[in-house]
């Protein structure tokens, strides 16, 4: 991992190495970009406010082979300029933190998995109006009747790393892991705007 603090902020990329791996004949990585906020716990799933896996290409799915140095060198050269976008990143928020999570929303919402609590938290509620109302409408009707109707338990069996969870009945998984649509339902965010 390389990672660079920046307040609250931790900049993290990852690097994973698959299980099938064997010496001399397949060596493959994973590589992903991760931006964790402090203020949301400590560094872990729940306060990822950002992030992006990067992927060597459809014909290879998720890993980069370093088998040989001819495929260390090309994936080298890939990750380098897939990391140039995360590097500004670096800058921006060193430079104008504001404005550098104005950017990240603006530009990078969906192919860096933006949280919308994250950006209203520090943009505002009005500034992610239209992604939260354009989310709001895209959450199935039967998946928000159902997270309504158990919202109290399934976070309280949450809090309290109770995984029954799992048996009642229709539960997704934006329902239990943090999620903008989560978000949105369990702070009813569209009732504020």
């Amino acid at each position: 991992m390389l990672k660079k603090v920046i307040g609250n902020l931790a900049f993290h990329f990852d690097f994973y190495s698959s299980k099938w791996n064997q010496s001399g004949k397949q060596v493959e990585i994973e590589a992903g970009f991760y931006i964790y906020n402090k203020k949301y716990g400590k560094e872990g799933i729940n306060s990822v406010v950002a992030s992006k896996m990067f992927r060597p290409g459809a014909e290879n799915g998720y890993w980069y082979d370093i088998s040989t140095q001819e495929s260390l060198e090309s994936t080298y050269n890939t990750l380098l300029e897939e990391f140039k976008t995360p590097l500004d990143l670096c800058t921006r928020f060193e430079a104008d933190y504001i404005s550098a999570i104005k950017y990240l929303y603006e530009n990078l919402f969906d192919e860096y998995n933006v949280f919308l609590d994250f950006a209203a938290d520090n943009l505002g509620l009005e500034a992610v109006r239209e992604r939260v109302e354009a989310l709001y409408a895209s959450i199935p009707k039967e998946d928000a009747d159902i997270y309504r109707r158990n919202k109290e338990e399934i976070n309280r069996m949450i809090k309290n790393n109770d995984h029954r969870y799992g048996r009642i009945e229709g539960v997704q998984s934006w329902m239990i892991n943090r999620s903008n649509w989560k978000w949105v339902m369990d702070y009813e965010v569209i009732r504020k705007l």
